[in-house]
């Protein structure tokens, strides 16, 4: 059985247009619903669990996740980037602690040669997998194209400083100034006992990663014709797995995604919603910009970035497309959820219940009244309630005297605004 990364919050079969267009398959939909409750933490968190380079991605992506937007049917598509470009910088000024050491589990010993993107996300994972994983970089520091090419008006060094030192503080070994075939050759990294080697130098075209030679790997922005720094975070997460398939099972079958549904909305269906004022019309927010007569001499960002009441209200324009699952193994087909859902959205299909993703609003109704909890939300903030206490009590020191009150809303109110 291969090892595979867990999510922090539990992930569904139905994918959100926004997630599904997304190359590093970013929970688009997840984090902005945390961003939309004021959990900055757990948002940064699940956001770098496929894009460990958010302040980069939070800048310079092609952003393919806002074309697929349902809301761009009603109005505007939600503003993705700027809204994780948002998280990135409030985790930054606010100095969130860097993620715990991940512990040793693996006993194979993984060697990455090249610190851009790509090498750095698989190292990510890998890392995170309990693998013990060196990275070789020939450059003085990390960062690949991510620092030697682009201008610090475009993506400030201390905000890509701050994406690789959270990447690092997972737990690997970072060695710079060594070139591969002038101060080491993949020969001698196998004699030092290198399991696997993935090669994530962008230039090498000889070799396809889902094919190995003794445990080398090649992936990389050329490789793979990679263009955005987003295709080349995919490419660290193809490696990755394939890279712990291979050491698990020895299987080099080419890497290849799973289809999911896509809970892609239809515009009369929202007309309709507009019509009963479940949604109001309401554009995204515009990114404000620096004054030209005030930085004519100064090269910082153009883009100022979203405030945190901007960035809320932003978030809450999100329409939460599939955020409502049936699990088939717990269906008892007793056609509650078809009796009291007010939109008519789960029907009987070939003896079992299906929720039509393209119909369903997200309101949670079925979730609570299903008898058989066959009905699941992957919508942060209903099925980590719990959790969500814990963390509140094991924070807050203990009264006898004094009682702590905790208060909890329904998340519903953001479909109609």
């Amino acid at each position: 059985m291969v090892l595979e990364l867990k999510p922090a919050i539990s992930q569904g079969q139905v994918q959100p247009p926004c997630q599904a267009a997304c190359p590093a398959g970013v929970r688009a939909r997840d984090y902005i619903a945390l961003i939309a409750q004021c959990r900055y933490r757990d948002a940064i968190s699940l956001i770098r669990e496929q894009m460990p380079f958010p302040s980069a991605c939070g800048r310079i992506c092609y952003y393919p996740c806002e074309a697929e937007c349902n809301r761009g049917l009603v109005d505007e598509p939600v503003a993705i980037m700027h809204l994780k470009r948002f998280v990135s910088d409030y985790a930054y000024q606010a100095k969130f602690p860097y993620p715990d050491p991940v512990p040793k589990k693996r006993v194979e010993t993984i060697a990455i040669i090249g610190a851009g993107p790509c090498g750095l996300t698989a190292a990510q994972d890998l890392t995170r997998l309990g693998y013990s994983v060196t990275i070789f970089e020939a450059l003085p520091f990390p960062g690949g194209t991510l620092r030697a090419a682009l201008p610090f008006y475009s993506l400030p060094k201390k905000l890509l400083d701050w994406d690789i030192e959270n990447i690092l503080a997972l737990g690997m070994e970072l060695k710079t100034k060594v070139t591969l075939d002038k101060s080491f050759s993949l020969e001698e990294l196998r004699e030092e006992g290198y399991r696997a080697i993935l090669i994530a130098t962008g230039a090498d075209r000889s070799r396809k990663l889902s094919q190995p030679e003794v445990g080398i790997f090649a992936e990389g922005d050329l490789a793979a014709g990679t263009l955005w720094t987003v295709h080349a975070v995919a490419a660290g997460h193809q490696a990755a797995t394939a890279i712990a398939r291979y050491l698990q099972n020895g299987s080099v079958i080419p890497f290849t995604v799973n289809p999911t549904r896509v809970a892609k909305l239809a515009k009369v269906d929202l007309e309709e919603r507009i019509r009963q004022g479940q949604i109001k019309l309401k554009p995204r927010a515009e990114m404000p910009l620096w004054e030209p007569l005030e930085k004519v001499t100064d090269f910082s960002e153009m883009y100022l970035g979203y405030d945190e009441e901007t960035a809320w209200q932003e978030a809450r324009r999100c329409l939460n497309c599939g955020a409502v699952e049936i699990v088939d193994d717990e269906c008892t087909a007793c056609l509650t959820c078809v009796r009291i859902c007010p939109y008519e959205v789960p029907i009987m299909s070939q003896g079992t219940v299906e929720i039509r993703v393209e119909r369903c609003r997200a309101c949670g109704i079925c979730v609570g009244e299903c008898p058989a909890e066959a009905i699941v939300s992957t919508l942060p903030g209903i099925n980590d309630i719990s959790s969500q206490i814990e963390a509140i009590l094991k924070e807050r020191p203990r009264s006898e005297l004094e009682p702590l009150i905790i208060g909890l809303c329904c998340s519903y109110w953001a479909q109609t605004i």
